[in-house]
C-alpha cells in the first residue's frame, strides 16, 4: 500500500513536471529528469514545485560549473545560493 502511494506521488510529480516542459520551461529539465531517482525523489518531497524552479537552479548550478570550473566532487568547495523567495533548493 505505501509503495502504491508513493508511485501515485512520483506520477503526480512528473505530469507536473511535464506540464512545465510543455510550457516551455525546458532548458534545464532534461538534464533534471536524467537523474531517475534522486528526480524523483526531489519532486515528491517539493523541494522543486514547478519547472521554472528546476531551470532557476539548475542554470545557477551550470554557471558554476562552467565559469567557475571548480571541481564539484571536492568535500572543500562549499556552493551557497541564496533564494530570493520562499523556495530554497
Amino acid at each position: 500500500m505505501h509503495r502504491s502511494h508513493r508511485e501515485s506521488e512520483i506520477t503526480t510529480s512528473i505530469n507536473n513536471l511535464l506540464y512545465q516542459y510543455d510550457s516551455g520551461q525546458q532548458k534545464y529539465i532534461n538534464e533534471f529528469m536524467k537523474m531517475y531517482k534522486s528526480a524523483a525523489d526531489l519532486l515528491v518531497l517539493g523541494i522543486y514545485p514547478n519547472g521554472k524552479e528546476i531551470t532557476e537552479s539548475f542554470g545557477a548550478f551550470n554557471a558554476i560549473r562552467s565559469k567557475l570550473k571548480h571541481d564539484l566532487s571536492d568535500p572543500n568547495h562549499t556552493v551557497v545560493c541564496i533564494a530570493d523567495e520562499i523556495v530554497f533548493q
